[in-house]
């Protein structure tokens, strides 16, 4: 159960955040999916039945406006309702449509492996039909590694889009796509803060 705590606590939150924001106007969302990875604070805590399968998680699906901002003045008032539920179904739904896994593995790209930056890209575009971000962390020898991708989803929550605008990550020309497991530590990293007025 420690394996998915952190991951539901990020669901939770953003959940939250999507609620608060439902009555903001925005342009679209990003959807975002990362490697599952562990990291060097916590190491890796598999569940009792053994690892899960290498796969990418849902981060966040973000509502953003076409300039590169995002809502920021939410109404704290409306904690829940049905739209906490839709915008759950919403995110497993794009995730089922977006399998980057799949699309990795038939383009050449395996666990385990370093391939270049653009041809990562490629893959995904060719794959998805939507040109995507990426961004890298640090594995414990300096290697840039496959971390998150970032795609666009209109505002409704239902189709992929082209992004409006592209986030900008760091990453090498050459990263490493991690396989999953003690090998694939990673530095710690702060995923989502949240702070409102």
């Amino acid at each position: 159960m420690e394996y998915y705590r952190p991951m539901l606590i990020k669901l939770i939150v953003v959940n939250c955040l999507f609620v608060l924001c439902a009555s903001q106007s925005f342009d679209f969302f990003y959807f975002v999916q990362q490697e599952t990875q562990c990291d060097l604070k916590r190491s890796c805590c598999y569940p009792t039945t053994g690892k899960p399968a290498l796969d990418f998680g849902i981060h966040v699906l973000w509502p953003n406006y076409n300039n590169g901002s995002y809502p920021s003045s939410c109404d704290k008032r409306n904690l829940y309702d049905e739209t906490e539920h839709s915008y759950f179904k919403a995110a497993l739904t794009i995730k089922e449509k977006v399998n980057l896994l799949s699309v990795l593995k038939n383009a050449g790209s395996e666990p385990g492996g370093f391939y270049s930056l653009e041809a990562v890209k490629e893959a995904i575009k060719n794959g998805i039909g939507y040109e995507a971000a990426i961004e890298c962390n640090k594995d414990l020898f300096g290697n840039s590694q496959l971390y998150q991708v970032y795609l666009c989803v209109d505002k409704y929550g239902i189709d992929l889009i082209e992004c409006p605008i592209l986030p900008k990550r760091k990453c090498n020309e050459t990263i490493e796509f991690a396989t999953f497991g003690p090998g694939a530590f990673v530095e710690e990293r702060s995923f989502l803060t949240l702070s409102f007025p």
